[in-house]
């Protein structure tokens, strides 16, 4: 008997153009945001992804060893580029604190975001999952985490309603869950049938 496996790839696209991917049959499982527009895909929760304050070390909020939402009222923050789920996610944190947009500075990437902060442009915020791996190597950035309950997205897997292989994916989201797996930017693609992929 053949057995299923799955294997990673280096993936890089729009969270709207992977949704699309997933509608087409492209890609079979996205690793998704609920908070996100997902068209009809069918989703299934996996865990809670907090959100944290990426600011340079020299910074008044720096100092602290946890924020409240209020702490970000009347400051200035950085967002990515319209179209990048992230901003819409980070808006209605700012919203919700009273913080603003920084003028007309807009990042294109996470990686862009950062060196903006690194460099003294202002404050952002990021999921903690974004902080991962090797993202703030040698940033030497201050990213106090928010005092509970922080503000957070929930991360979850989608895939078309129409797949086959729902079965497979509803026991790959349980073992995700219990494993306590945090994902980095990649793709899940499997080596033999049913084909599974995982766009992150």
């Amino acid at each position: 008997m053949r057995r299923k496996t799955i294997t990673a790839a280096s993936y890089s696209r729009g969270h709207q153009r992977r949704v699309e991917l997933v509608g087409e049959g492209e890609v079979d499982l996205a690793l998704v945001a609920l908070e996100s527009e997902l068209g009809d895909l069918e989703t299934t929760g996996l865990f809670k992804d907090p959100f944290v304050v990426a600011m340079p070390p020299d910074h008044p909020l720096a100092r602290r060893k946890r924020l409240r939402a209020a702490d970000l009222h009347g400051a200035e923050v950085l967002l990515l580029a319209d179209g990048h789920c992230l901003r819409e996610q980070t808006s209605v944190i700012c919203d919700a604190a009273g913080a603003c947009e920084l003028g007309d500075f807009r990042a294109t990437s996470l990686g862009t975001l950062i060196q903006m902060v690194e460099h003294g442009v202002g404050l952002t915020l990021l999921p903690l999952m974004a902080t991962g791996g090797r993202r703030l190597d040698g940033s030497h950035l201050a990213v106090p985490p928010f005092v509970r309950p922080e503000p957070s997205r929930t991360v979850a897997l989608a895939w078309r309603r129409s797949s086959p292989h729902r079965a497979s994916f509803e026991t790959l989201s349980v073992l995700l869950r219990s494993a306590g797996v945090v994902g980095s930017a990649g793709v899940l693609r499997a080596a033999a049938p049913p084909s599974a992929a995982v766009a992150i």
